[in-house]
């Protein structure tokens, strides 16, 4: 019984899936039967791929900019777009706010589409090779310039026209409906940037303005190779080289041009030592960067200079008067002139030894906190693996409050208890000036020498 349900349930099977059907034909012309045999499935026919859909949010759009010792700005921006309109669009506008831009230069980036559909067999990926039949396309497989990917582009020069603070792109390829396109501009201009009193400049990067939403924005600064830029994360070089743009200057209008140093070029628009990202722009609303760049790390930080050095002249203006206000105190006292002379005498070697006191407790106190700083970096301190690392940041923590307090309020506790008050404000204050002094000087040097520089790690 068994092996006789195993055929049945082949046959079943066959017969499900793939039916044979022998249709009887007209005899032929020797008047003999001609049986044919027709193999149907009923199988889904072949699906056709699955096109990416285009956002509907907006464009995307990137900027690399670099700043030139002259004050200068060579602005690359890339443009991906979305038709959304029922026509094909064969103009993008764009607008450039406060500057006018020079050397324009425009390219459209074209990515090929195939057919996926024909029109007499829409079953059909493509043409039956061997057939010379013109086959009309019912449906393109539309390029995808949102995906970042242009290995496979190419380049067409566009003609443009800046007239007020308006930018016309005409496109060489027209943009089907529904369908996205990229392209990308290159100019200079003045005016971004403004040089100060000591030979820094603050720039004030504007992007350029679009008549639709801008769904994604990335703005990449960066400097010549002799200047510095404030704020900038790492020393990664990101300006681009100006020889990957000779082919382009040599491309004729309506002539495509495929180069992969211009691919490489394109798809590293929008990298900088300094990026700032935006998001959902309004149609005609523009983002802003600013910032500092110079030919000095000192004049970078001009500002934290002047901020400093006004503290700094305060903090000693107040130790003058203090010491000022003492001295007379001390000399309006009736005393003889031997005792006078003792007097002195004695507040001069008391204030030589508070000095040097107030002078060095505070350059312990940085000693301290960078053995701090080391420790810190200790695998001791990993006390997510065990309980010794937790015990002994509890430890440090307590130890280090003693340590501060001890160092910034005994020299002036001391010397109040053996000379007066008015000697333990003074020291107390000089304690506090050489302290600032300290600080000043730490963060002026991690400004400029140390933006990069790690804590080595004591295992």
């Amino acid at each position: 019984m068994k092996l006789f349900k195993i055929p049945l349930v082949a046959v079943l099977f066959f017969t499900t899936f793939v039916s044979t059907v022998f249709a009887q034909l007209p005899p032929d012309e020797s008047g003999k039967a001609v049986n044919d045999v027709v193999t149907e499935s009923i199988l889904p026919p072949h699906p056709y791929p699955t096109l990416p859909s285009n956002p509907i949010f907006g464009q995307d759009h990137s900027y690399s900019v670099v700043f030139r010792g002259n004050g200068e700005a060579v602005v690359t921006l890339k443009v991906i777009f979305t038709n959304t309109s029922s026509s094909v669009s064969n103009r993008i506008y764009l607008r450039v706010p406060k500057v006018e831009p020079k050397e324009i230069l425009a390219y459209q980036i074209y990515k090929p589409e195939t057919c996926i559909r024909y029109t007499d067999y829409p079953n059909r990926i493509a043409p039956t090779p061997g057939y010379d039949i013109d086959y009309t396309c019912e449906e393109y497989n539309k390029a995808d310039y949102y995906g970042g990917y242009f290995g496979d582009a190419s380049y067409y020069k566009a003609r443009t026209d800046y007239s007020g603070d308006t930018l016309t792109i005409y496109l060489p390829k027209s943009v089907r409906a529904d369908s996205s396109g990229a392209l990308f501009v290159y100019f200079r201009a003045f005016g971004y940037a403004k040089k100060d009193l000591i030979g820094g400049f603050n720039y004030t990067f504007e992007t350029l303005k679009a008549n639709e939403s801008i769904r994604n924005l990335t703005v990449g600064i960066s400097t010549d190779s002799e200047l510095y830029l404030k704020d900038a994360k790492g020393e990664v070089n990101y300006r681009f080289d100006e020889a990957s743009l000779a082919p382009l200057s040599e491309a004729q209008y309506g002539v495509a041009l495929t180069n992969p140093k211009v691919t490489s070029f394109v798809s590293g628009i929008g990298r900088g030592t300094v990026t700032k990202t935006a998001s959902n722009l309004a149609s005609l609303e523009s983002y802003t960067v600013k910032g500092v760049y110079a030919d000095s790390k000192i004049k970078l930080y001009q500002k934290e200079i002047f901020y400093g050095l006004v503290v700094l002249l305060l903090l000693v203006a107040g130790f003058w008067f203090t010491t000022r206000f003492v001295y007379k105190r001390l000399h309006s006292m009736k005393l003889t002139k031997e005792e006078k002379t003792d007097k002195i005498q004695d507040n001069f070697r008391s204030g030589v030894i508070i000095a040097a006191v107030t002078f060095f407790s505070p350059l312990l106190m940085v000693a301290y906190t960078f053995a701090l700083i080391l420790l810190s970096s200790s695998r001791m301190f990993n006390y997510g693996y065990d309980y010794l690392g937790a015990v002994l940041f509890i430890i440090v923590v307590i130890l280090s409050i003693a340590v501060y307090g001890v160092l910034l309020f005994f020299p002036a506790l001391y010397v109040g208890l053996k000379k007066g008050l008015h000697w333990a404000l003074a020291t107390f204050l000089m304690t506090v000036f050489w302290v600032a002094f300290y600080v000043f000087v730490i963060v002026v040097i991690l400004s400029i020498f140390g933006q990069n520089s790690r804590v080595p790690v004591i295992f």
